[in-house]
């Protein structure tokens, strides 16, 4: 009822964007219109030298011109797309938990896959908006390269909305697009996409978008140089979006799971991707083996085997090692509902395979062998995931360590060596998938050697898991985890790699306290890693070995060269932004031993890893020498003769090897100098500029004679870093110019 003079008004709607919770608290003060307008504008611009261009380049070599034209687009979008994103805020929780407003988050009526919508549906709106009006310029050259409006569709997301290492995989895709194996190389990397949270540095690297931008603009551009035949621009791109679309659905089930524990309908979210996963491994395992001549029930078989080992890999992904600040410990009974779960819906994708297509299902033992596994990876992996959370929450290096041994039995499957016989098939049956493989009507035309009995098929694996179990109850109880001598005088099993001794003889020598510290500074375990990957590549077929080494030198090269200049970069710009060089340099350090200390850590880095590469190449080597000096064939040669066939051919390798290094000593100095030369500004870390040269020091070390050139500029780098270290010294509060 109205009462007189007043006037009732009805309660104002609120707007659709009220309804997220943190557009009022992060993005109300964002100029969405000037974003709009600013990215809008670029797009205009690019869209008008493509109208220009578009004839004119139609003609250059029948059409590859319009190569050249894609590359420059993708090079504006990714700059355009930058400028947006760095002024959006981050929609990270990382950052919350560092400054204490997380627990205020957690108190909100909000589930943890809620929360997560909330924060990032707003900056998904803005970037969508602003990426929007580039679709019709992909689609124009698209268009007049003859792709299909789906291939655009996906170079279009994957450029605007991917994470930055899906874009480094894309760029991998564009660059290696004529070798064969290059979709399962990149379906690798996807899967190792997941595992990244996000820890709030995801926005750190889109100052780098002119990095990603060239990374992946040459190759496309570089098909002007190539034969027509091999003009062929995107590699299949839509096995690389429909993956990365499955990856980012599982990562915001692992990113959810950080946050607080599932509740709700969002309880069973992780069924969605899950199937996915596994459907789209099962068909792309199909057009793999159609396309190596596999058909029948042995194609059949393999795509039951690619759903299964899906169902293994989310089995170990779906794995809540930490929920936010803290160490996750589930009950043994939600193991086991959830890896209970995951087989059953495996069981069902496979099921339902086959009675939709009605396709031929080969010997009754390989599926009675994939019931068996099935059990036993539902059983014994509950208890699994149960040990790896309980040895994560008291020794994490631990746990990590005893995965990667886990691992290492899939690896032996793809070794073909007369010197180990029919060792290899014996060792892959310990991996619950290749037990499988072993098992199939497959196995025959995949690999040459038989395979071993089926009751070490349907044993191998249960072993292998009590092994584990083993190890994780053993390493809690000792602590492995923590510097004590029972962790200490376990790296002896290192030896072979000869990195151990170099290690103690460079903590012996050095007497620059930088160097000492810098030296002692934990890296990730890339030493042992690559060693043992070398010495198993040279064990390997010997048919594809050498063109397969002389690849992998290539991009190790780069690796080295990038992470040393990045380690180091990173570190110098540490001790300028924390103010550890100003006060160093008041307690009475000297430039040298600033500049040497830096640059002379870094080598010891870097040299550790190339010894153990070299060392595992070498050991590789040596056991195939010794197999065939055992054989007959060598018994009528003097010693002498052995020798020599031995010593010179080994102390070739370390020589060209010894040169190869001196294509990669130069990052580190140069990492010194830049960032010497940036002080106090947001310039990026690695710039397109470090990537070309990269790239030119590894290509110019294959070339083993000349990559010692480059340490021309080693003098260069230390003088410009010495009169700027020294003018720091003199007057330590002002910046060096």
């Amino acid at each position: 009822m109205a009462v007189s003079g007043v006037r009732v008004s009805e309660p104002a709607r609120d707007a659709w964007h009220d309804v997220l919770m943190f557009w009022g608290v992060m993005y109300r003060r964002v100029e969405v219109l000037a974003l709009l307008r600013g990215s809008w504008l670029l797009a205009v611009g690019a869209g008008v030298a493509t109208a220009l261009l578009l004839p004119l380049l139609a003609t250059v070599r029948a059409g590859a011109g319009l190569y050249l034209l894609l590359s420059g687009l993708v090079l504006v979008h990714l700059g355009a797309r930058s400028w947006v994103e760095r002024r959006l805020p981050d929609p990270s929780f990382a950052a919350d938990l560092r400054t204490g407003n997380f627990e205020q988050l957690r108190l909100t009526p909000h589930s943890a896959h809620t929360l997560l919508l909330q924060r990032g549906v707003p900056d998904l709106m803005v970037r969508a908006l602003a990426m929007s009006i580039w679709l019709p310029l992909y689609a124009l050259v698209a268009r007049a390269l003859g792709l299909t409006l789906l291939d655009t569709l996906v170079l279009w997301l994957l450029l605007a909305f991917a994470n930055y290492f899906v874009l480094g995989l894309v760029a991998f895709t564009l660059l290696a697009s004529a070798w064969e194996g290059v979709l399962i190389v990149a379906g690798l990397g996807l899967l190792l996409y997941p595992l990244m949270l996000d820890n709030g540095r995801m926005r750190a690297t889109t100052a780098n978008a002119g990095l990603f931008g060239v990374m992946i603009a040459l190759p496309i551009a570089a098909r002007l140089l190539m034969p027509p035949s091999w003009q062929t621009v995107l590699p299949d791109l839509r096995v690389v979006g429909v993956m990365w679309l499955l990856a980012e659905l599982l990562r915001v089930e692992r990113i959810a799971r950080w946050i607080g524990t599932p509740s709700g309908i969002w309880r069973g979210y992780y069924l969605l991707p899950s199937a996915g996963l596994m459907a789209f491994v099962g068909a792309f395992v199909h057009q793999q083996a159609e396309f190596d001549g596999i058909v029948g029930a042995a194609q059949t078989q393999l795509k039951a085997i690619g759903v299964f080992a899906a169902a293994g890999y989310l089995n170990l992904v779906l794995l809540t090692l930490r929920r936010h600040a803290e160490p996750a410990v589930q009950p043994l009974r939600a193991h086991l509902v959830e890896t209970g779960l995951l087989r059953l819906l495996s069981v069902g994708v496979i099921g339902g395979g086959l009675s939709w297509w009605s396709l031929p299902k080969g010997s009754a033992l390989f599926w009675g062998v994939l019931a068996w596994l099935t059990a036993v990876e539902w059983l014994v992996g509950a208890w699994i995931r149960r040990a790896l959370q309980q040895a994560h929450s008291r020794a994490p290096r631990l746990a990590y360590g005893v995965l990667l041994v886990g691992l290492l039995p899939a690896l032996a499957y793809w070794v073909h060596s007369p010197v180990l016989s029919s060792l290899p098939t014996v060792l892959s049956a310990f991996s619950p998938t290749f037990a499988l493989v072993l098992a199939s009507d497959a196995h025959a035309r995949i690999h040459t050697l038989t395979a071993p009995l089926l009751v070490m098929i349907l044993g191998a694996p249960i072993v292998r898991y009590g092994a584990l179990l083993a190890l994780l109850r053993l390493g809690v109880a000792l602590q492995w985890a923590t510097e004590r001598p029972s962790w200490r005088s376990l790296r002896w099993l290192a030896l072979p790699l000869l990195y151990p001794l170099f290690d103690w003889y460079a903590h012996r020598q050095a007497r620059n306290p930088l160097s000492q510290l810098v030296m002692t500074e934990r890296q990730p375990p890339f030493a042992p890693l690559l060693g043992v990957s070398a010495a198993i590549l040279t064990l390997y077929n010997p048919s594809a070995r050498q063109a397969l080494f002389f690849g992998l030198l290539v991009l190790l090269g780069v690796f080295l060269w990038l992470w040393g200049y990045y380690t180091t970069a990173k570190r110098v710009r540490r001790w300028i932004a924390s103010g550890e060089l100003t006060s160093a340099i008041l307690a009475g350090l000297t430039p040298q031993q600033f500049y040497w200390g830096w640059v002379h850590g870094a080598w010891y880095h870097q040299m550790r890893i190339l010894i153990a590469v070299i060392s595992g190449a070498l050991l590789g080597w040596l056991i195939e020498v010794g197999y065939a000096l055992s054989s007959h064939s060598w018994g009528r040669y003097p010693p002498g003769v052995i020798a020599f066939f031995v010593v010179i051919p080994g102390g070739m390798f370390l020589i060209l090897m010894a040169l190869w290094a001196c294509a990669w000593l130069i990052a580190a100095p140069a990492a010194v100098r830049d960032q010497l030369q940036q002080w106090h500004t947001t310039a990026p870390t690695l710039t397109p500029r470090t990537a070309l040269m990269a790239l030119f020091a590894s290509l110019l070390g294959c070339c083993a004679p000349l990559a010692p050139l480059l340490l021309v500029a080693l003098p260069v780098y230390t003088t410009q870093s010495m009169v700027m270290l020294s003018k720091l010294a003199r007057a330590p509060m002002e910046p060096p110019r």
